[in-house]
């Protein structure tokens, strides 16, 4: 059986999750250039990605509604929406502006699209849900070069004392061969060294082990954990799957 949530239950876990979004609200961080232009990358949390869920949501139900009324019902909602919009933005546009919260989103977007467009559904269908967010994880990150998202990463932290688990990761296919999921890698352990976190590991899925453990391994310095130390990380952390061997590295 797994531990009883939330997880953030203690005190340490609390500082682990606050010091998370701090990191967050840092915004992009710039890297130095690369060979075919600027590299940053972005923390995403779970609120970024909610926004960006209803964002999407209105939008949809805009257009919905904009398509069942007839053209003098159209030009009264669009006139209120003005109306209510320029309100709006004069009270909140300042503030938008100085956290950036519709750039997160539209980061949140690309990260979103680049998961649905290159994973199977039942893999990316686990991130972010909490009946099965340890499946896909809670946290991204994002790398964009010359502002073009090429990879990304979910995660879970749970505590400096637990390792953290990488759930995900993705390049762009006509991005991949270059180095950008390994650059990602190292960008994440960079952030859980902040953390006070030592260990980071993952679970390729039982069906790809034999292919990917190479590439993991080999490609992004893992190491097969030893199945009784897998063992006792299962009844510790929700590990995802019982049926996949899992891998680990130090974060220094």
């Amino acid at each position: 059986e797994t531990p009883v949530k939330p997880w953030f239950h203690c005190r340490e876990c609390r500082q682990t999750f606050l010091r998370l979004e701090a990191a967050a609200a840092r915004g992009q961080v710039y890297l130095p250039f690369g060979p075919e232009g600027p590299y940053s990358h972005v923390l995403l949390t779970p609120g970024d990605f909610t926004a960006a869920a209803a964002g999407s949501l209105r939008e949809d139900l805009a257009a919905e509604l904009s398509s069942a009324q007839n053209p003098q019902q159209q030009e009264h909602h669009h006139q209120q929406q003005q109306q209510q919009g320029s309100r709006w933005r004069g009270r909140s546009a300042m503030r938008l502006d100085s956290q950036g919260v519709q750039q997160r989103v539209q980061l949140a977007l690309s990260a979103m699209k680049l998961l649905v467009d290159n994973l199977d559904e039942r893999l990316v269908s686990g991130f972010m849900d909490s009946t099965s967010e340890y499946d896909g994880g809670r946290y991204a990150l994002l790398l964009c070069q010359n502002n073009k998202p090429v990879s990304v990463a979910t995660f879970n932290v749970f505590s400096r004392d637990s390792p953290a688990q990488l759930n995900l990761l993705v390049t762009d296919p006509q991005q991949r061969g270059r180095g950008h999921g390994g650059m990602l890698v190292e960008v994440l352990q960079a952030q859980l060294q902040s953390l006070g976190v030592e260990r980071l590991v993952v679970q390729p899925p039982a069906s790809e082990a034999a292919k990917s453990r190479g590439v993991w391994s080999t490609g992004l310095g893992f190491k097969m954990m030893h199945p009784s130390d897998a063992a006792k990380l299962h009844t510790a952390i929700p590990v995802a799957f019982y049926d996949a061997p899992l891998m680990e590295k130090r974060t220094k």
